[in-house]
């Protein structure tokens, strides 16, 4: 998983013109920064991708100026929603619609070749968080939509084999196994006979 630095310089950027995004119709956002040595590309910026970052942070080791950066970090993006809660929800609402036809994608992926599809599981997964950060953000999600995260989990959980955590030891604090349980294993590279 990427480092503390990784996930506060994504923090930092997101705020450089949040506004502008939230504001925007664009769910999928430039990002004009680049990672730290050693760690991948940045994604474009999304809620989704400002919510995952933030989780990534709550539970990790820091040095204390990197804490004091997070703590500013977390009170500006509170603000900002606080300040434009209306267009923060409505970008959240869209993303959420957005991340899951991804993670529908995927899962249709895996149930059709489980064989050729089970390793990206610990890739994909960071879709399935974002979802599950993104709810409580949203303004409205369609209960379609709920039914269909439902329907995807009992999916995932007749195919998954508990085990350990998919993402490097230093995240489990930012994660719990109750609320994030699908964290905690990987699928089966054969569906389940029925």
């Amino acid at each position: 998983m990427p480092s503390v630095e990784y996930d506060l310089r994504y923090l930092r950027a997101a705020l450089v013109d949040l506004e502008g995004y939230l504001l925007s119709k664009e769910i999928y956002w430039p990002i004009g920064v680049k990672p730290p040595h050693g760690d991948p590309p940045y994604p474009r910026l999304t809620l989704g991708g400002i919510m995952l970052s933030r989780q990534s942070l709550t539970g990790r080791s820091m040095v204390a100026a990197q804490t004091d950066e997070y703590t500013d970090l977390s009170r500006r993006l509170d603000e900002t929603r606080n300040k434009w809660r209306s267009a923060w929800g409505s970008k959240a609402a869209r993303n959420f619609s957005s991340r899951l036809t991804l993670w529908n994608n995927f899962m249709d992926d895996y149930r059709k070749q489980p064989e050729n599809n089970s390793d990206r599981y610990a890739y994909e997964a960071r879709g399935r968080v974002m979802l599950q950060l993104l709810q409580p953000e949203s303004d409205e999600i369609r209960p379609a939509e709920i039914e269909m995260v439902t329907g995807l989990d009992r999916i995932l959980a007749e195919s998954f084999l508990q085990g350990r955590f998919l993402w490097g030891a230093e995240l489990i604090p930012s994660f719990p196994i109750g609320q994030f349980w699908y964290l905690y294993g990987y699928l089966n590279k054969s569906l389940p006979i029925k």
